[in-house]
Order: structure tokens, then sequence, then C-alpha cells
């Protein structure tokens, strides 16, 4: 049989969890008993939280901090239940509290870094995100925080090349291609814009390509002068997603700029069966007769 304090270790331990133990001065017996009652009420705040009720949530994550004010976890789920109740300051405050009790726990610092994204403190991003990555070089996450940061910070080049950084540890991550994509779209270069939309593209079946992609892909195809091929696209990608404005508006306007003049009304028409009277629809066609007036159709 076990001596009894060897049963409580045991119990402390578990709480902890596999990887870290939250409240320092573990060896004090008192802590022990404080340690599990904090687990305990992070347990009914968690299922508070699934509940949506964060008001109640909040109340039991604090019951955790004054439990065990060295419980990091505790101060990391109160920060979640107040930024969910739209109390940044207080927030940020607790979050910040947990990366000092355990600073090198990267899942504090990711929440902590994306909190400062979201208030609008992006330099405070980019101090988490590089102190994730000197914790851990290959954190995918990591480099995601940093390439958000500076991209908030207007650093683009420096934000693509942490984002390939994240997708050359793990490629399969179908946002962080997006947003690569996006990131050579407003650096207006096409062709790599499209290479990488077409690299998102060829992870998906043929039949399960998101419209977006097909979408953004016309785009590129339309900068490069392909435009053919840009309205393959679009046609394509009206099939899953018969109901988007931009993309119909997109189909009509290159029809129009090829020359199709009769598939260009059909879907100007299609536009104004669904979108009565919308700006963005009639300045197209008034654009159109200002041309045709003008003798600048392709024929």
């Amino acid at each position: 049989m076990q001596p009894r304090h060897s049963t409580l270790l045991l119990v402390a331990l578990a709480l902890c969890g596999p990887t870290y133990c939250g409240c320092k001065g573990l060896r004090r017996p008192s802590t022990l008993s404080q340690l599990a009652e904090s687990r305990e009420f992070i347990f009914e705040g968690q299922a508070q939280a699934l509940d949506g009720d964060w008001d109640r949530a909040e109340e039991l994550f604090r019951d955790a901090v004054e439990a065990c004010p060295q419980d990091e976890r505790a101060h990391s789920h109160l920060a979640e239940s107040l930024w969910n109740q739209g109390q940044t300051d207080e927030a940020l405050v607790a979050q910040q509290k947990a990366v000092e009790i355990n600073p090198n726990e990267v899942r504090h610092r990711l929440e902590l870094g994306d909190m400062y994204l979201a208030a609008g403190n992006p330099q405070g991003a980019l101090v988490e995100a590089e102190a994730v990555l000197d914790i851990d070089r290959l954190s995918f996450a990591g480099w995601n925080l940093k390439g958000n940061a500076l991209d908030a910070l207007g650093r683009q080049r420096d934000a693509l090349a942490a984002f390939q950084r994240s997708l050359a540890i793990d490629d399969s991550q179908n946002w962080v291609y997006a947003r690569v994509a996006h990131l050579y779209e407003r650096e207006q270069r096409p062709q790599r814009a499209l290479a990488t939309w077409q690299t998102l593209e060829d992870r998906f079946d043929s039949d399960a390509v998101p419209p977006d992609v097909l979408y953004h892909e016309a785009l590129a195809l339309r900068e490069l002068t392909r435009h053919e091929e840009a309205i393959e696209r679009l046609l394509l990608a009206r099939r899953h997603d018969p109901d988007s404005i931009e993309l119909l508006a997109t189909l009509a306007d290159l029809q129009w700029e090829v020359g199709d003049r009769g598939s260009a009304q059909l879907t100007l028409n299609g536009l104004r069966n669904g979108w009565p009277n919308h700006p963005r629809v009639e300045s197209m066609a008034e654009r159109w007769r200002q041309q045709e007036a003008s003798g600048r159709v392709l024929r």
C-alpha cells in the first residue's frame, strides 16, 4: 500500500497535466490542496464556458486564481472569459500574468500574442512571437503569429517569409497558403499569387475546390491577361457559388472584355434579377454603355 502523502502527490501531478505544473512551491503540503482546488474550479468554469455562460465562467476562474494564485492556467482561463465578454484590458492583464508565471509555456505566449493583435498592438504580438520561436524554432504557430504581426506592421515581405517558414514546418495549413496568396496579390505579383492558389487548389478533390480559390485564380489570370482561362475558372466557381455578386460581376466584366457580349449580357441580366439596382451592377452596365458608345469594345 502506498503512503498517503504519495497518493496526494500523484493526484496533484495528474491535475497539473503532462507537461507542466502551475503552482510554484509544490513541495509545500498546503500547495497540493490549493492546486487541486484551483483545477476543480477550472473544470467547472470550462463547463460553463462551453455552455456560453462566460459571466459564470469568469466567477469560477477567479475562484481558481484565488485558490492558487500561481496556477498559470487559472489566469489564462480567466483571460479568455474576460476577453469573450469584451473586457480587453483586464483580459490582457490576466494573460500577461499567466506568461509571467510560466514564461516558457508557448501556448500562453501565443494566446497573448493573438490578443495583442486583436487589440491593435502588433508590436506586442511580434515580441511574443519572437519569444515563442526562441523557445521552439519549429513552432509553426509561432511563425504564423510572427507573420500576422509583421503584416499588421506593414512589413509584407517579412510576413511572407514567416508564413513560408510555417508552411515548411507544416504544409497542411490551407489558410496559410491563402494568406500567402493574398500577400502576393497585395504586392501585385500575380504570377506568384496564381502559383500559390493553384498549390492550394491541388490539395482538394477536383469537385471540392472552394469557389474562393477559383475566384482568386481568375483574378490572377486576369492580371496576367489570360482572360479565357480566367473565365473558365469563374464558370467553375459559379457552379459552387451561384449567389456571389463579386464573382458574377467579375465574370460579366471579363466576358465583356473579351468581346463575348451575349454571355456578358446574360450574366448582367442574372445580376439585375438577383440584385436589382445594385450600385456595383449598375456602374458596370453604365461603363459598358460608355465603352460601346466610344467604340472601345473588343470585337
